[in-house]
């Protein structure tokens, strides 16, 4: 492995905050490989990866694999490779390639591996990244194993975040199509959602808590909002260029989003400009004005670049029977004119019965 383990950039951020838009963007650069998959297990594998020992002894080695083999394998269809398949990083290999067997230097062989199966090369690879939501669940944690990579923290409006998140719970739903999905969510998003509502407060707690980690800890961090990336792409390429100390020449000409990303078939060198305040076209007049009533000046402070405390004193962001129930009425009212009485119930069913068998 010819990379510093030191070389690692971790990009922190709510779900549905244009993460995976940011990882794409920044592996239209030579020398920078962030593998198109989200190891959302990392947080689970770093609570118990001292259980293992030296990972230096084969036999630990060997124990640390077969319990978090599903790290090593990668689908590329996903990450947008025709008549691709399945790559696996294979235990024998992973553990030569290794010259140091902490756990950041293997990560780093991990990513390393995944990187080249991407088509990074060797020459030109200065830099490794991950990227998963789950990571700003537990920030401390993260950093107590990579106290020396860099971290972006990513922003978004939490409104528009909130929203997002909302609209992605209903995405594995096959018996409903894109359009009929489409036009159902509109209607539900007109109504009073008071989930929503406490997921906009969760979303401004994670993004200050992290913040405030990051300072406190004195981390190696950057900054960017999304609508800003929106805006203006060439600044926050050179943002990243002096953070990096690489140059800027990102080539968006590489940058592929999926259909389902873009919301349009041509879709694949596009930015998603349209998502900027999108929540004020969706939501009613009146519940944006009720959730701007409910968070006040806290509501910016997302999105402020400084703010690392906040005052939700008077907010308990705790879902309860109530909300939930409401939260299932409004989902009958808005889905079964569209889809019918059959189909909404099995939406149901399966959102809220079969999860839990």
């Amino acid at each position: 492995m010819s990379i510093n383990r030191n070389n690692l950039v971790f990009i922190i951020s709510n779900a549905r905050s244009g993460s995976t838009m940011l990882r794409q963007m920044l592996n239209t650069h030579k020398a920078i490989g962030i593998p198109e998959r989200e190891y959302g297990s990392l947080l689970s594998v770093l609570k118990n990866v001292d259980a293992f020992g030296n990972l230096g002894n084969r036999k630990n080695f060997k124990r640390f694999y077969n319990t978090h083999e599903n790290l090593t394998t990668l689908d590329l269809r996903k990450g947008g490779f025709e008549n691709a398949d399945i790559s696996k990083l294979e235990e024998s290999k992973w553990f030569e390639s290794l010259d140091a067997y902490d756990f950041q230097s293997v990560y780093t062989g991990l990513l390393y591996h995944h990187a080249k199966v991407f088509g990074k090369s060797d020459a030109d690879l200065k830099w490794l990244g991950d990227k998963s939501p789950q990571h700003i669940n537990d920030i401390k944690l993260l950093i107590k194993h990579f106290p020396k990579a860099k971290y972006i923290l990513l922003t978004r409006h939490p409104i528009d975040i909130a929203l997002s998140q909302d609209k992605f719970t209903f995405r594995h739903y096959n018996f409903i199509s894109k359009t009929q999905l489409n036009e159902a969510w509109k209607r539900f998003s007109k109504k009073d959602n008071q989930l929503l509502l406490k997921r906009v407060g969760v979303c401004i707690k994670n993004i200050t808590k992290t913040r405030h980690v990051f300072q406190e800890k004195d981390i190696d961090y950057i900054e960017v909002n999304y609508e800003e990336v929106l805006g203006d792409s060439n600044s926050f390429f050179k943002k990243v260029s002096s953070f990096l100390n690489i140059d800027d020449n990102f080539d968006l000409s590489k940058l592929r989003i999926k259909e389902s990303q873009s919301g349009t078939k041509k879709g694949a060198n596009e930015l998603l400009v349209n998502n900027v305040n999108k929540y004020k076209s969706l939501m009613s007049d009146q519940f944006v004005e009720t959730i701007e009533n409910v968070y006040g000046e806290e509501l910016s402070k997302a999105t402020d670049k400084k703010s690392t405390t906040i005052n939700l004193k008077n907010l308990n962001l705790k879902y309860s029977y109530k909300h939930s129930l409401n939260y299932i009425i409004n989902i009958f009212l808005s889905f079964a004119p569209v889809i019918g009485v059959f189909k909404t119930f099995k939406l149901l069913f399966h959102k809220y019965i079969l999860k839990r068998m």
